[in-house]
C-alpha cells in the first residue's frame, strides 16, 4: 500500500485581472504566500487559502498542480463564474510513499471486510432472484451524483 502524492497549494482570490497580477508579480519577488492569505483572513475573505488535494482527487487544476507547476510558482486563473481570478500558488509537493503495516493494517481490514460484505450482497441478490424480478440499470448510473464532501472544489 502506497500513501497518495499530496499537492498542498493556496488560492488567492482578486476582483479583477490587474489585482491578481500584482499578487502573482509579488509572489515572483518573494512575498510569502501565507503572509497574504492571512491579509485576506483579516480582512474577511473566506475564498482565498491554503488547502491539500491528493493526486487521485477531482480537483479541476489537478494535472497543473502535480504535472506542470513547480513548488513556488504562482498562475492566474480567471475570470471565473462570478468574474473574479484566482492565483494558484504551489507550496510543496509530499510525493507518494509506502505505508508503514501499521498505517496499512486499517487498509488491509477495510478490503477484507468489504469483500466479504460484496459476498454477503451476492448471497442475498442469488437468493432473491427466484422470488423477485432482477434487473441491472447501468444506463442509469451516471445520473447518481457521486461526489466527495471533503473536498473543497473552487
Amino acid at each position: 500500500y502506497f500513501s497518495p502524492s499530496l499537492a498542498r497549494f493556496a488560492v488567492v482570490v482578486r476582483p479583477t485581472r490587474a489585482a491578481a497580477d500584482s499578487v502573482k508579480l509579488a509572489l515572483d519577488r518573494g512575498a510569502r504566500i501565507q503572509a497574504i492569505v492571512a491579509a485576506d483572513s483579516l480582512r474577511g475573505e473566506v475564498r482565498s487559502g491554503i488547502t491539500e488535494t491528493r493526486r487521485d482527487v477531482g480537483v479541476e487544476f489537478r494535472k497543473l498542480l502535480f504535472e506542470e507547476m513547480r513548488p513556488g510558482q504562482s498562475l492566474v486563473f480567471g475570470p471565473d463564474r462570478t468574474k473574479n481570478f484566482a492565483v494558484i500558488h504551489l507550496i510543496e509537493i509530499v510525493p507518494e510513499r509506502q505505508l508503514s503495516f501499521q498505517e496499512a493494517a486499517p487498509l488491509m481490514e477495510e478490503a477484507v471486510r468489504t469483500s466479504v460484505q460484496d459476498t454477503a450482497l451476492d448471497t442475498l441478490i442469488a437468493r432473491l432472484a427466484g422470488r423477485f424480478k432482477v434487473e441491472l440499470h447501468p444506463e442509469l448510473l451516471m445520473r447518481v451524483r457521486l461526489t466527495d464532501p471533503t473536498v473543497d472544489s473552487l
